[in-house]
């Protein structure tokens, strides 16, 4: 029997930053007429002025940031303080026993960072908003760093949502283009567009959906407790210009797919299954449990496998956006670590249970890329199907992942 309600979290979860961000852009309109351009102001200062009245919706300003289709964030279902990985390990064989191997491994916590997002286009009105994200000109990584007084403060019992120190320059302001922005994207440059504020009712609604990490994020570009306007973007679509000042030498960030195997609950102990078959895990040790948390996989792999319940699975692993080559590796190597996985969890239970289990996708980091991970892309399976059933209301929304 499929849980509704825990399906209906589980989405509201994952999908919270993106199907937020989307409402946002659909709620902005070219009504307002635009100031004359005021020159180029710093981030900072372009972002105050707004928050503070002294500029506001309709105006025309030019800055300078790092342009990003990108945008952290924090999934709750599969995050823990620390990520465990295997550092180290040997295999070494027993005198006298050619059957057997000695196994050492060297586990290291590190802090779990949040991976990036990418927001897919919106059709509104027949027309296309593309939606792109511009951080201060010094951001170096999506990688953010431990918060030295968070660790402290936690091992003196406070509680705390993430252990990460999310600093301004982490923090993008939103960009609405009429079109999409290849030449110019990931990397710094001078942008000219319109200032443009939020419905209030959209903002005070996502809000309530976001975590405190993401609200955080966003501190930028969604502030719902100032005193003047609560939300701010760069509209491209009146008028802009876009120019590139220069390109970073490196831009690390973790990219991510959650999915999970439908029908399993028809396999008994198919706990024990899921620890053998995914790639790069040593015998007899499979997971770095933590309670009330995921359990993380011990893989001799560069990717990264967390579980909730080992039904559900979320695959990480970390590139530079900066470097193509990279990137491509770093993209290959996701893709084939659940396929590997995938066809080894078929394969097994197949063969021991008779059942046949299919391998669902739930969230990608680009929605572009689905379809390269699964010919039917993301959000398409019983469980789903079921959620809208009994939800409607959600449709258009999974209709929208759906089709990238």
């Amino acid at each position: 029997m499929i849980n509704t309600n825990l399906q209906l979290d589980l989405f509201k979860i994952g999908s919270s930053l993106v199907t937020g961000i989307k409402k946002i852009a659909e709620s902005i309109n070219c009504s307002t007429k635009h100031a004359a351009t005021g020159g180029l102001v710093t981030f900072e200062r372009g972002v105050e002025d707004y928050f503070s009245g002294r500029t506001g919706p309709g105006a025309m300003v030019s800055m300078e940031g790092y342009l990003s289709k990108y945008v952290l964030t924090h999934r709750p279902t599969f995050y823990s303080h620390y990520a465990h990985r295997v550092k180290n390990h040997s295999i070494t064989p027993i005198f006298g026993d050619p059957l057997n191997n000695n196994i050492k491994l060297e586990i290291a916590a590190q802090p779990n960072p949040f991976p990036i997002q990418t927001i897919p286009p919106i059709f509104d009105n027949e027309k296309q908003k593309f939606i792109h994200f511009l951080y201060p000109p010094d951001i170096s990584s999506f990688i953010l760093p431990l918060d030295e007084t968070k660790k402290i403060r936690k091992e003196q019992g406070e509680s705390f949502e993430s252990l990460l120190e999310i600093t301004n320059n982490s923090k993008p302001i939103i960009i609405i283009s009429p079109k999409p922005i290849i030449n110019e994207i990931e990397k710094t440059v001078r942008i000219t567009g319109v200032l443009r504020n939020f419905e209030e009712s959209v903002l005070s609604k996502f809000i309530v959906n976001m975590t405190g990490s993401q609200q955080s994020i966003l501190g930028n570009t969604i502030r719902p407790y100032a005193e003047t306007i609560g939300g701010l973007c760069l509209d491209l679509r009146e008028s802009s210009k876009l120019t590139i000042k220069y390109s970073k030498e490196s831009m690390k960030a973790i990219l991510y797919i959650e999915s999970h195997m439908e029908d399993i609950d028809k396999v008994d102990g198919y706990e024990k299954i899921m620890g053998i078959a995914f790639p790069g895990a040593f015998p007899g040790l499979h997971w770095y449990g933590i309670e009330n948390g995921p359990a993380w996989g011990l893989s001799a792999s560069e990717v990264y496998l967390a579980t909730n319940g080992f039904s559900r699975f979320a695959y990480f692993i970390e590139t530079d956006l900066s470097n193509p080559k990279v990137y491509k590796d770093s993209l290959q190597k996701l893709h084939g670590f659940t396929e590997i996985f995938r066809k080894n969890v078929q394969n097994y239970i197949r063969k021991l249970k008779g059942v046949e289990i299919k391998h669902r996708y739930d969230f990608i980091f680009d929605y572009s890329k689905s379809k390269l991970f699964h010919p039917e892309g993301v959000l398409v399976s019983k469980e789903i199907e079921n959620l809208l059933n009994n939800y409607p209301k959600y449709t258009n929304d999974v209709k929208w992942l759906r089709n990238q």
